[in-house]
């Protein structure tokens, strides 16, 4: 449901704000705003923030760690108020920094130092054949020099070169020919730009006084040196891993104090006065008190109920069984503040629409065995924890509607040997099995449809109970209207179809359709009532009639028939797996291990990806289908003021 909120306005001397924001950072019960600028105060000097330096060296240090270990550090550690305090005070953030930072940079500059030098290496190894060393042909004072490699095809148009000038083939590799070639320096303009014209690749080789394959053997044992180097400061930056825990203790601690400094910015003051307004839930207001009274006893505190057309936010509080489906709502959208929270409402038929697209008893077993092994590893991830319960009563709902239509992994049950004891009682409890007959699918294609009708009809009716309850009945004509339309319409069908011939059957069809005319007269006769001309007033009296029958009464209803056709998909690929595992198995030798393999991967990949459908269709059928028929979207969650705990968790110290 939507919790009662409350505006507060808190006024206290200036200079005060930062020991009482931290008692009240700690509870997480308020939403902290500026006041309303009519009220002639000051805006909070903006000042620079120091803990956003200490915040860059700590993202700085778990980069590092993200680096070594190949994925962001994270999870959640569980500590006491007094050891976070105490890693706080002691932890040399400031120390640690530098010597990593240094440590980064000298691994940085080594590593740009190593490209270099392999680069050169590969540069050389291709010139290695030549038997002087380079240094002998920059002294030919009358002559120049370049080296270049050429593909087969530039080769035929050196011919050219080779006839006027010293070309001198130094190796062959791969396709390509690596050359120097010796020219007059008055030659040289002509030779780059004839070289240029065959787009060869050019190479500048420095005038070294040693041939180059002593060269490279120089720059292997510098290499070499290098990486030796690289690797000593790599495992000295590893080193870093050893403080993750402390340094994602002391990221959300500053994270916390961050958000503190964002939040003085909203107070407002004077010289002598400080203030700001807010949110609190009704609830907490006692709580709030204490707290004021204990830590600013001269303040001034006041509430007041939202105004008409205020943006109020939204926070929904419900009972530990409603609360995963929570996920359905937040993901469509908060109601607003004088909405209805449709959390409650979904929540039985979400469970049977799914359970529906499944019709699985041994998936539902999956499912809620999924919950117990995963909840252990997620039990300090709030968010992943409550989607998981989602799943874990889904799964309770899949294994009692899979048990009432007979599905245990597909047809398991029914290959079982005769008067085998489980397989008695499990066909005892199948209701309706939608696989034996025409007739049954139809049944189950009817029941499908009904569940559809009975919630469209609950969200007609809270539709109506909301806008009675909001305004007054005089004032909920439409709702009435449309509620007693989706009554009407289906009973007297339903009456026609099953009353035999009798007093009942003359008079209460008929005063039926009479109550069923007049109401439908009256609603044409609001929906005109909404528009000013004439032929507006006609359109929508019929239009808006027409919606209803169209949209509600058979579109809407009809869309449920999905579940059917999940249902049965679900059913039909589980016996196709079931009748794949009974052929192979009498594969000789390997034929029991072949069948368990394949009972276990089609099984579960049929579970996947049925399960992956019947969330979006069940989903699909709460959004558009339930929550058209009163649910008004657009509400602004509600962000209490709070420390920041996305690695951390309190304990509470014994």
């Amino acid at each position: 449901m939507i919790v009662r909120m409350k505006k507060f306005f808190l006024f206290f001397p200036s200079g005060k704000e930062d020991e009482f924001l931290r008692e009240i950072q700690k509870l997480r019960i308020v939403e902290i705003h500026r006041l309303p600028s009519d009220f002639g105060f000051q805006e909070y000097l903006k000042k620079s923030i120091p803990a956003e330096e200490k915040l860059r060296k700590v993202e700085f240090l778990l980069d590092l760690i993200k680096r070594i270990e190949g994925k962001k550090p994270e999870g959640k550690i569980l500590l006491t108020k007094r050891q976070e305090e105490e890693i706080v005070k002691k932890f040399p953030l400031d120390e640690i920094y530098e010597r990593f930072m240094e440590l980064d940079k000298i691994l940085n500059k080594n590593r740009e130092y190593l490209d270099k030098i392999k680069g050169k290496i590969e540069e050389l190894k291709e010139f290695s054949n030549l038997d002087i060393p380079p240094a002998t042909i920059y002294k030919l004072k009358n002559f120049s020099h370049i080296f270049f490699s050429a593909n087969r095809n530039q080769e035929k148009k050196l011919e050219k070169l080779a006839e006027d000038y010293s070309l001198e083939k130094i190796k062959e590799d791969k396709g390509k020919s690596f050359y120097i070639i010796l020219f007059p320096k008055e030659e040289k303009e002509k030779v780059e730009k004839y070289l240029a014209g065959i787009n060869v690749k050019i190479y500048t080789i420095k005038p070294y006084h040693k041939k180059i394959d002593e060269i490279l053997e120089k720059l292997e044992r510098i290499k070499e040196n290098t990486e030796k180097e690289i690797r000593r400061i790599e495992n000295e930056i590893s080193k870093v891993t050893e403080w993750k825990n402390q340094l994602l203790v002391i990221s959300d601690h500053i994270q916390t104090e961050i958000e503190r400094y964002k939040t003085i910015e909203k107070i407002s003051s004077t010289n002598f006065l400080s203030g700001f307004s807010g949110w609190i839930k009704e609830k907490e207001i006692e709580r709030f008190k204490r707290i004021v009274e204990e830590k600013i006893p001269e303040s001034y505190l006041v509430f007041q109920d939202p105004e008409e057309d205020e943006e109020v936010p939204v926070a929904l509080e419900n009972s530990p069984l409603i609360q995963p489906f929570e996920v359905v709502t937040d993901l469509y959208g908060r109601p607003v503040y004088k909405g209805i929270d449709p959390t409650g409402p979904l929540t039985p038929f979400f469970l049977i629409c799914f359970a529906f697209c499944l019709t699985d008893a041994g998936y539902g077993l999956l499912l809620i065995l999924l919950y117990f092994i995963l909840s252990k590893r997620f039990r300090y991830y709030p968010a992943v924890l409550k989607f998981l319960k989602l799943l874990f009563y889904s799964g309770i709902a899949t294994f009692i509607i899979g048990a009432f239509t007979g599905g245990w992994f597909g047809n398991t049950v029914e290959r079982m040997p005769e008067g085998f004891l489980i397989k008695k009682i499990l066909e005892k409890i199948t209701i309706l099995n939608p696989l034996e007959s025409g007739q049954k699918a139809t049944l189950f294609l009817a029941l499908a449809l009904l569940i559809g009708y009975i919630q469209i009809l609950w969200g007609v009716f809270l539709k109506f109970f909301h806008s009675v309850k909001t305004y007054s009945f005089k004032k909920s004509q439409e709702p009435f209207s449309v509620l007693l339309l989706h009554i009407l319409f289906p009973v007297i069908i339903l009456m026609f179809i099953k009353m035999k011939n009798n007093i009942f059957s003359f008079l209460l069809p008929k005063f039926l359709i009479t109550l069923f005319i007049l109401n439908l007269l009256y609603l044409m006769y609001l929906k005109a009532s909404t528009q000013k001309e004439i032929m507006l007033k006609i359109f929508w009296a019929f239009y808006g009639v027409y919606t209803i029958f169209a949209g509600n009464l058979l579109g809407d209803i009809l869309s449920y028939s999905r579940l059917f056709g999940l249902g049965l998909t679900t059913a039909v690929l589980a016996l196709v797996v079931d009748e794949m595992v009974f052929l192979v198995r009498n594969i000789p030798y390997l034929g029991f291990i072949i069948a368990g393999v394949v009972f276990i991967i089609g099984h579960f990949g049929n579970l996947v990806i049925n399960l992956l459908g019947g969330y979006v269709h069940t989903s699909r059928l709460q959004y558009l289908e339930f929550f058209t028929k009163f649910f008004e979207g657009g509400g602004r969650p509600f962000i209490p003021f709070g420390e920041v705990r996305n690695h951390t968790i309190l304990s509470v110290e014994k």
